[in-house]
């Protein structure tokens, strides 16, 4: 390694320390790595990143929830599980997105279904919104719902799960807002 880059490795600057030990595996440092280390004090920036990370604020969501409901479909003439996005808050939820998968193993075989996307520009506050039904081939498969929306200017991202087989044995709650009996998650 050439005088020039053991100095610049010993001034401390993280790339050229990591850089430093490939170049002794006989890999030259990139002229733009040197550059950066010159004009940029790494220290600062990485102490910087990590008061910011730990500044920021991940709320927690309360009252919001997913209700699945055993109900009447008229398009199968018979009864199936629909899932409900609940708002129990007091604020409307903007920019709803809403991703729901399927996963778990079947006759010891991995299965998963491909992702669906449910999109809502506004749920009013104390309101339901019905997100998708639960066909029957899918109930016996863990199904996540991934549920993320913004009130005011702050995001607001939770994970929701139905376990498998769910509606075998469901344990039944009244769902606010709808009054009919259904499984809360």
């Amino acid at each position: 390694m050439s005088d020039v880059r053991e100095s610049e490795a010993k001034s401390g600057c993280p790339l050229y320390l990591f850089l430093a030990k490939e170049a002794r595996k006989r890999i030259t440092l990139p002229i733009r790595a040197r550059a950066i280390c010159k004009t940029t004090t790494f220290a600062a920036e990485t102490s910087n990143y990590f008061t910011m990370q730990k500044d920021i604020k991940i709320p927690e969501v309360e009252n919001v929830f997913l209700a699945a409901i055993f109900e009447w479909s008229d398009d199968f003439m018979e009864n199936v599980w629909h899932v409900y996005l609940v708002n129990d808050s007091d604020f409307n939820l903007d920019g709803v997105m809403v991703i729901s998968k399927a996963f778990g193993t079947l006759n010891g075989e991995m299965k998963k279904t491909s992702l669906l996307r449910h999109a809502f520009t506004q749920v009013p506050s104390v309101s339901v919104v019905k997100i998708e039904m639960i066909e029957k081939s899918v109930i016996a498969l863990n199904n996540e719902f991934m549920v993320t929306y913004f009130i005011g200017n702050t995001l607001y991202d939770k994970k929701f799960t139905f376990k498998a087989n769910f509606a075998d044995n469901p344990q039944l709650e009244e769902v606010p807002i709808l009054f009919k009996e259904g499984v809360i998650v």
